[in-house]
C-alpha cells in the first residue's frame, strides 16, 4: 500500500513539471511587463499628482506601488522622449543622428531622432523577446515612418475617408507602418498604431480625431493572446495630446489610421464616450476633463484584464508622460518633470513616495533586471536600475539628470537646475550682441513655437542657473550671479561629464569620441 502511494506522489512530480500551476511558478520568476506612455500630460492631470477629478485607474499604479516625484523625461518632445523610453538611451546616441550632423557641431534634437526601419539600434524589445518575452506594441509610435512622396501632412487633406482611394491609400501606409516598426523595434505584435501625430497620418482633416478605444483593444487583445507566457506590452496612447481629444469624443468612434472599422467600437471596450462626458459635468468639472476620464478608463480596461487573468500581482507597470506642455521643446523643469509611476504588487511595497531623481531612461535597465536580463555588453544604457531603490530602500547614488531639446541641454539636481544652449557654426555666426534675443533655441530667427520666451525671462540666455526650491517657476537666472559661481562651475562639470561621451560636440562640453 505505502509503495503504491509514494509511486503515485512520483508520477505526480513528474507530470506536475507541465502543469498550469508551474506556469504561475514559471510566472514569479519573469513578470509581464506593461509600460504606459501617454502624450503630453501634465501633473495637474492625474490626481495623484494634483488633478482635482479623480484617476482612480492611474492613481492605482502609484498606490498600489511607488509614486516617482522627481521624474525628469531626458527629452522634453515626443520623438526624443519615446527614443529614450525605449532604448535607456539618450536620444544624442541614436544612430540617425550620426548621418544628419557633422560630429564638429551640435546636434538638432526635435522629431528627427528616429529608429532606424532596418533595426541598427536594439531597444527594450528586442532584448526581451530574445529572452523568452512576448513583444506587443500599440498607439503612437513617432519614432520613424515609412517614405511617401510629398508630405504626409497634405495628402487627402480635403478629401472623406469614405473615398476608396483614400480608403485604399490609408491601409496601403498603415501596412509599411506597422512594417517599418516591427523592424526598427523588435516587437513582434503591433496593432492600433498612430505612426506620428494625427496631422502627419495622411488622414483627411475630418478624420484627424483620437481613438482612445482602438488603443484599447490592441492592447487588450494582445494580452488574451500571450497571457500563458510572459510579455512586455508597450502601451501609448495619443491623449491627451492635440487636436483637442475632446472633440474626438465626440467624433466616429470607426475612424482609425487604417481607414473606417467596420462597426462602432464605442462602448465596447470602454465606458460610452457619452455617459464619461455626461459623468464629468455630473460631478461638477469642466467639459474638458473628460478626456482625462477617457484615458484613466482606457487604463482601467487594461487593469480589468490583468485581473480577471490573474496576473495583476506579477505584472510590472511603468507610467509616465513623454513631457509636459508648458515649456514644451525647452527643457525647463515644467516640460521636463512629468507624472510618473512603477508598481509590481508581488514584489514592490506599496504607496512609496519615490523622491530620488528619476528619468525614462532608467525604465529599459528595470524592467530587465525585474524579468532577470543582464545588459549585454555591447548594449549601452544611460538609466539605472531603480529596483534597488523600490525593493529594499537602497539610495541610488544619483547627483544629477540630464535633459536636452533642440540646441538646449539642461543638468538637474534635487535643489538647482542649469541650462545651456549652444548654436552650430553657422548659427552662431549669425548671432550678435544686439540680436541674440532675435533666435529660438531652436537657431531661428523668430518668437518660440510654443511661447517659451513670454514665460520665462531668461530664455535668451546662453547659460542659465535656478534655484528650484525658492524659485520653481524658474524665473530668475543666477548663472550670472557672482554668489553663485561655484555652484554654476559645478553643474557645468556635471553637463562636460555626460556629453563628452556623445558622438556629436556641444560648445566647451563635448568632444567627438571615435
Amino acid at each position: 500500500m505505502m509503495k503504491t502511494f509514494l509511486y503515485t506522489l512520483f508520477i505526480i512530480s513528474i507530470f506536475g513539471c507541465s502543469s498550469p500551476h508551474t506556469k504561475t511558478q514559471v510566472k514569479s520568476i519573469q513578470p509581464n511587463i506593461v509600460m504606459i506612455y501617454v502624450d503630453d500630460m501634465e501633473l495637474n492631470q492625474m490626481s495623484a499628482f494634483g488633478c482635482d477629478m479623480p484617476t482612480p485607474h492611474m492613481d492605482r499604479i502609484v498606490n498600489d506601488g511607488a509614486k516617482l516625484n522627481l521624474n525628469y523625461v531626458s527629452a522634453p518632445v515626443c520623438t526624443p522622449s519615446r527614443y529614450g523610453q525605449l532604448t535607456g538611451r539618450y536620444a544624442s546616441r541614436c544612430n540617425s543622428y550620426l548621418k544628419e550632423f557633422p560630429t564638429d557641431n551640435p546636434i538638432f534634437i526635435r522629431w528627427n531622432g528616429d529608429l532606424e526601419e532596418h533595426g541598427s539600434e536594439k531597444t527594450v524589445a528586442h532584448l526581451l523577446k530574445e529572452n523568452g518575452y512576448a513583444t506587443g506594441f500599440v498607439g503612437k509610435w513617432h519614432n520613424g515612418q515609412p517614405e511617401v512622396e510629398g508630405r504626409y501632412e497634405d495628402l487627402n487633406l480635403d478629401k472623406k475617408i469614405t473615398d476608396p482611394d483614400v480608403a485604399k491609400q490609408l491601409k496601403e501606409l498603415y501596412a509599411k507602418q506597422v512594417n517599418y516598426i516591427k523592424k526598427a523595434s523588435g516587437f513582434e505584435y503591433v496593432e492600433s498604431v498612430y505612426g506620428n501625430n494625427l496631422h502627419a497620418l495622411a488622414l483627411p482633416k475630418e478624420a484627424q480625431v483620437h481613438n482612445q478605444e482602438w488603443i484599447t483593444k490592441g492592447g487588450l487583445d494582445f494580452i488574451d493572446q500571450n497571457k500563458d507566457k510572459p510579455f512586455f506590452l508597450s502601451f501609448n496612447t495619443t491623449i491627451p495630446h492635440v487636436p483637442s481629444p475632446y472633440h474626438s469624443m465626440e467624433a466616429d468612434s470607426r475612424i482609425t489610421p487604417h481607414g473606417l472599422l467596420e462597426e462602432s467600437i464605442d462602448g465596447k471596450y470602454m465606458p460610452k464616450r457619452a455617459d464619461l462626458i455626461q459623468q464629468t459635468l455630473d460631478e461638477g468639472f469642466s467639459i474638458d476633463y473628460a478626456v482625462i476620464k477617457w484615458l484613466d478608463e482606457g487604463i482601467g480596461a487594461i487593469y480589468k484584464k490583468l485581473d480577471e487573468l490573474n496576473l495583476t500581482e506579477n505584472t510590472i507597470i511603468v507610467f509616465a508622460s513623454d513631457h509636459g506642455v508648458t515649456g514644451k521643446m525647452t527643457c525647463y523643469t515644467s516640460a521636463a518633470l512629468v507624472p510618473a509611476g512603477i508598481s509590481w504588487p508581488s514584489k514592490i511595497k506599496k504607496a512609496q513616495q519615490i523622491n530620488e531623481l528619476t528619468s525614462q531612461v532608467d525604465f529599459v535597465p528595470t524592467v530587465l533586471s525585474a524579468a532577470g536580463i543582464t545588459l549585454p555588453k555591447d548594449y549601452h544604457a544611460d538609466g539605472i536600475d531603480l529596483l534597488p531603490h523600490l525593493m529594499e530602500g537602497k539610495t541610488l547614488g544619483r547627483d544629477y539628470l540630464y535633459s536636452e531639446v533642440v540646441y538646449q541641454r539642461a543638468i538637474i539636481t534635487k535643489d538647482f537646475q542649469y541650462l545651456a544652449t549652444r548654436f552650430p557654426n553657422d548659427v552662431q555666426a549669425k548671432i550678435t550682441k544686439e540680436n541674440r534675443k532675435e533666435f529660438t533655441i531652436e537657431g531661428k530667427q523668430e518668437n518660440d513655437r510654443y511661447n517659451g520666451q513670454a514665460k520665462f525671462p531668461g530664455y535668451y540666455d546662453d547659460d542659465q542657473l535656478y534655484d528650484l526650491k525658492a524659485d520653481p517657476k524658474e524665473q530668475n537666472n543666477l548663472a550670472y550671479d557672482p554668489a553663485y559661481q561655484a555652484k554654476l562651475e559645478e553643474m557645468k562639470g556635471y553637463m562636460k561629464e555626460v556629453v563628452s561621451t556623445f558622438p556629436h560636440a556641444f560648445g566647451e562640453f563635448g568632444k567627438q569620441v571615435k
